[in-house]
């Protein structure tokens, strides 16, 4: 190897010292080449895990979601139907022209307040 550096060009008392300071070049790249691929492996590991526990947490999740959808749906269905026998339970009977006025007075201020129009079919 000498023999190569010499052939380069280098001087033959600094040969010996440039092939000392190449080998340990050369050995100090391979260590920081092998602790970044370690060090990639045991972030890639630590990762895989991780992704793992997220999932089994989210389908945990997911299922405890859908459990309070159907409860949630089921409470909407009863109240709705709740709302539903009050209002068909109730006789019918005709306003009286004060209570159709105080109707349309809220009615206006209600369609002020969120800028909209008042249907035709209220009759105010």
């Amino acid at each position: 190897m000498i023999g190569v550096l010499v052939a380069l060009g280098v001087p033959q008392r600094f040969a010996k010292a440039a092939l000392i300071v190449l080998a340990v070049v050369l050995a100090l790249v391979l260590l920081a080449v092998g602790k970044c691929s370690y060090d990639a492996a045991i972030i890639n590991d630590h990762d895989d895990k991780r992704s793992a526990t997220i999932a089994a947490d989210g389908r945990k999740g997911e299922a405890n979601a859908a459990v309070d959808r159907r409860a949630d749906d089921a409470a909407i269905s009863n109240q709705s139907e709740e709302v539903h026998n009050a209002v068909d339970s109730l006789p019918e009977s005709t306003t009286s022209a004060r209570q159709h006025a105080r109707a349309c007075v809220i009615l206006r201020q209600q369609a002020d307040a969120n800028s909209a129009r008042i249907p035709a079919s209220t009759g105010c």
